[in-house]
Formats: structure tokens, C-alpha cells, sequence
């Protein structure tokens, strides 16, 4: 039998869920369930299956904005590392615990430009890249693994004349999610140029 259970904010219960609104969520290699909520009482969430409590921990503690602890985006990589998009525009890394690794708080490119755009959909790639999808500024992918200097991470834009391939010229600012193929092809779902496939 189908049976539904849920989890809602309780204000007086310290142990439930901070936010009711919830954006995304992933499971890191130790089997601990992390959840991106916002905009009020927002933040990231790691979730305590064993007995049904969450712990927040808010990106930027003296935050003067909504937007710097809603969690947009959420991602995982081979080396452990908990990467969280944030609707302000940062992008952080932290490890199984909570604790922060690294931290951007633009998108850091290759020519020494910086794009601060939210990351709507944070992807690891097979081949440890970083990649990141944003609404209004398109599709970025780091140059390095993510296993190697990760307080210092350089992206590549992705030009959409070179790589996309669609029936008509797609328009990929609009990048809404990302997802890898078998193949290593990357798929994005855009916000109104349908979906689109990479092939790099």
C-alpha cells in the first residue's frame, strides 16, 4: 500500500524542517540526505533519518538578504564535497558535516571576468567538473577537477554556437537543470529553448 508521510516547520519544535519551501535535494556519499530550502527561515539542511530531526546550518550567518540563504541548487562529487547554489549568488563546498570548504561568491572565469548569477542547477560530471547551470547567464563548467584546489576554482562558459546542438539556435541563458548522459553528454532544461544537448 502507497502510503505518504511528511515533514513540516514546527515552531516550537527546534528539531523540524526550518522552511516549508523546499528547492532541491541530494544524498552525499555517506548516506546523509541534504536539503536546500528558502526564502524564510531558510538555509541547508542536512536530515537525520534515525530519528526524524533536521539541522539547518545557514550559508552566510549575518546575511542582510533573503536571497544569500535560500538554497537553490545542490550537488555531490566523487571526493565528498557538498556543493550548495545559493539564490544570492554564491556557490560554497562543504564536507559530510556542514562545515564549509570553500566558498565563491561569484563564478570565477578562465579570461579573469566574473559572473555573479544563481546557480539553478549544480551538476559533478564523470570527468570531476563542476558544472553549473544559471537564469540569465547561461551554462558554465569548471576548467580543473574538483578534487584539486577547490577554494580557487576557474569556470569556462559554454558557448552555445560552438557546442549546442538543437534544430534551431537554442537559447541556453535561461538554464534551468543539468543532467549527464551514459555518454558523458550533458542535457539542460532551458526556460523557454526546450531542452538542449551538449556534446564536448
Amino acid at each position: 500500500e502507497d502510503r505518504f508521510e511528511s515533514w513540516l516547520n514546527d515552531l516550537k519544535d527546534s528539531k523540524s524542517i526550518p522552511s516549508n519551501v523546499v528547492l532541491c535535494m541530494t544524498e552525499d556519499n555517506m548516506g546523509n540526505l541534504w536539503i536546500g530550502t528558502g526564502p524564510y527561515m531558510g538555509g541547508l539542511v542536512k536530515a537525520i533519518r534515525a530519528n526524524k530531526a533536521f539541522i539547518g546550518v545557514k550559508p552566510k550567518a549575518d546575511a542582510v538578504t533573503i536571497g544569500e540563504n535560500t538554497v537553490r541548487s545542490l550537488a555531490t562529487d566523487r571526493f565528498g564535497h557538498l556543493w550548495v547554489g545559493t539564490r544570492g549568488g554564491a556557490i560554497r563546498a562543504y564536507d559530510n558535516n556542514g562545515h564549509i570548504l570553500a566558498e565563491m561568491a561569484a563564478i570565477k572565469l578562465t579570461d579573469g571576468t566574473e559572473r555573479r548569477a544563481t546557480a539553478y542547477s549544480l551538476m559533478a560530471s564523470h570527468d570531476d567538473r563542476l558544472w553549473v547551470a544559471t537564469k540569465g547567464d547561461g551554462v558554465f563548467v569548471s576548467e580543473k577537477e574538483m578534487g584539486k584546489d577547490i577554494k580557487d576554482m576557474r569556470f569556462v562558459a559554454i558557448s552555445k554556437a560552438a557546442h549546442w546542438e538543437s534544430r534551431r539556435t537554442p537559447e541556453v541563458d535561461l538554464a534551468y537543470s543539468l543532467a549527464e548522459d551514459d555518454n558523458g553528454n550533458v542535457w539542460v532544461a532551458t526556460y523557454g529553448g526546450g531542452i538542449v544537448r551538449l556534446s564536448i
